[in-house]
């Protein structure tokens, strides 16, 4: 004689049903985050040029503190060479700066200290960079 639920449905069927529903809520609770083009979270994700546009009149006015030049290759708000933009970084145990200039769990850099310019004025962490190199980065207030 086998078990049926009132619904006539056997229990395999019920745990059959369930596991399918947690698999779907495992798979949309351990997916990344995308933040969408021109959001205000863009600067956590590390994307180039996320944030570049409304930062930009702030930007072409620093200047490398190691050698000289503009940190900002970028002539206008929208050009695509906009190097610079708000992103998300901590000061490690060692005292160092590490920032966030690419997207993943790996894509934090090391800011040498002859990289960094005076705090940012709006409390956010930016950094200039190409190639993966920092050129210069404006701390934010470290988080305790």
């Amino acid at each position: 004689m086998a078990l049926r639920l009132r619904s006539g449905r056997s229990p395999r069927a019920l745990f059959a049903l369930i596991a399918i529903a947690l698999g779907v809520l495992v798979c949309f609770l351990t997916q990344p985050s995308k933040a969408q083009d021109g959001g205000s979270s863009d600067y956590a994700q590390g994307g180039r040029g996320h944030g570049h546009a409304e930062n930009h009149n702030m930007y072409k006015d620093w200047n490398r503190p190691d050698v000289g030049g503009s940190c900002c290759s970028a002539q206008t708000p929208d050009d695509p060479a906009g190097d610079c933009r708000p992103t998300t970084a901590y000061l490690g145990d060692d005292g160092w700066w590490r920032a966030r200039i690419r997207p993943g769990p790996n894509g934090f850099a090391v800011v040498p200290p002859n990289k960094i310019l005076n705090r940012a004025g709006d409390g956010r962490c930016h950094v200039c960079e190409r190639n993966g190199n920092v050129l210069c980065f404006q701390p934010c207030d470290p988080k305790s």
